[in-house]
C-alpha cells in the first residue's frame, strides 16, 4: 500500500537534474539522525514550482560538518531551513548545556532565528498520520509544477518508491537506525511540504 499514492514518475521526476538559481532563496530540510546525515534542498513558489535539487544522505559525518559540506556545495547561497521539529532539545554530550541541533545549525550557516522555519505539525492528533498523508499527496497531486531531481536526489526517489503503510493504517512504516525502510529522506520532504506549502493547498481548497 504505497504511502505516496499520488506519486508519478512521469510527472514527478525531471528529465535531467535542476540547477540552483542563485537569486532565489534555497530551502533546506533536515531530518536529525547520528547516521546517516540527511537534508532534502528545494527551491520553491507556491503554486508555480516546486523543484527538489539535490537530496543528502551522508554517513559517518557529524550534524556540524555535515551544514559545511552544504555551504561548500551551495557557496554564497540566502538560506531558509526546516527541520524535524525534536531538534530544538537540549542533549548532552554537545558543546554545552543550550545547545541543540537547530543551534548547530543556525551557527553552521550563520543564519538568524527568523531563517529557522517549523513545520506544521500536530502529532498529538489521533489522526495525525491520516492527516499528513492526505496533505502530502494532495500537494503532489494538485501542485502544477513539481520536478525532482533523477540523480541528485535519487535517494529521496528511491524512498519515495518503497515507502509504504503500517498494514489497516495510515502510518508511514519505518524501521530504527540506517535501514532500508528508515525513510530519513521522506522525513525531510514531509517537513519541506508540512512547512511551507499549506497556505498554498488551503487556497485550492
Amino acid at each position: 500500500n504505497p504511502w505516496f499514492y499520488a506519486f508519478d514518475t512521469t510527472k514527478h521526476i525531471a528529465t535531467q537534474d535542476l540547477p540552483w538559481n542563485k537569486s532565489d532563496v534555497l530551502y533546506l530540510a533536515f531530518d536529525f539522525n547520528i547516521s546517516p546525515a540527511t537534508c532534502v534542498v528545494a527551491q520553491f513558489k507556491p503554486g508555480i514550482y516546486l523543484h527538489i535539487i539535490k537530496a543528502y544522505k551522508i554517513r559517518g559525518m557529524t550534524l556540524k560538518e555535515f551544514c559545511h559540506q552544504i555551504r561548500r556545495d551551495f557557496p554564497g547561497a540566502v538560506l531558509r531551513i526546516t527541520a524535524d521539529p525534536s531538534g530544538n532539545k537540549r542533549d548532552l554530550g554537545y558543546d554545552s548545556v543550550s545547545t541543540t541541533m537547530h543551534s548547530i545549525i543556525r551557527s553552521a550557516f550563520n543564519v538568524g532565528m527568523n531563517q529557522m522555519d517549523k513545520p506544521l505539525l500536530n502529532w498529538t492528533r489521533r489522526d495525525a498520520w491520516q492527516e499528513i498523508r492526505i496533505f502530502c499527496n494532495s500537494v503532489l497531486q494538485h501542485h502544477p509544477n513539481i520536478g525532482i531531481s533523477p540523480k541528485a536526489a535519487i535517494e529521496l526517489i528511491n524512498d519515495i518508491e518503497i515507502a509504504t503503510t503500517i498494514d489497516g493504517e495510515d502510518k508511514l512504516y519505518k524501521t530504527a537506525g540506517d535501514t532500508e525502510f528508515g525513510m530519513h529522506l521522506v522525513d525531510c520532504f514531509l517537513y519541506l511540504l508540512t512547512t511551507y506549502f499549506n497556505h498554498y493547498l488551503k487556497r485550492q481548497l
